[in-house]
């Protein structure tokens, strides 16, 4: 994802949304100076405690993108459907262009085609121009708030 933000950047707005900890250790470590390992972090009971954990999962993966927390009632969980490390392309109308589940199903390349073809179509996906392969129309059809 890190390759796909360097490479459009300047032409799509990118975030990197930090929902929930994929794997919260029973006894976790405080976020701090040095980057807590995935085994180090525990589950948040606070949006501190996440904006912490999310700080050390983005400087673990040297990811530059700019980040967005969810709320601790996991208001993004909710609304789009997802696991930890899913990718979604959504185009400027709110609609989703591409979406998978991760983390195994994360898709750069597969998300890198569903943004050609926005970009080709002013940033809007284009009536019968079919979704990409990982998209469920249910999902596809389905509007995002703003």
């Amino acid at each position: 994802m890190q390759a796909l933000y360097k490479a459009y950047k300047d032409k799509v707005t990118f975030f990197f949304v930090y929902t929930r900890e994929a794997h919260p250790v029973k006894d976790g470590k405080e976020g701090g100076a040095r980057v807590r390992t995935p085994k180090e972090i525990g589950k948040t009971t606070t949006l501190q405690e996440r904006v912490l954990a999310a700080t050390d999962c983005l400087r673990g993966l040297k990811f530059t993108l700019p980040v967005l927390i969810d709320t601790m009632k996991g208001q993004a969980w909710n609304a789009f459907h997802v696991h930890q490390a899913a990718t979604a392309v959504i185009d400027v109308d709110g609609r989703i262009a591409f979406h998978s589940r991760g983390p195994r199903g994360a898709s750069p390349k597969d998300a890198e085609k569903a943004l050609k073809k926005l970009l080709a179509n002013k940033g809007k996906l284009a009536a019968g121009v079919p979704r990409s392969e990982g998209t469920s129309d249910a999902a596809a059809d389905r509007p995002t708030k703003r």
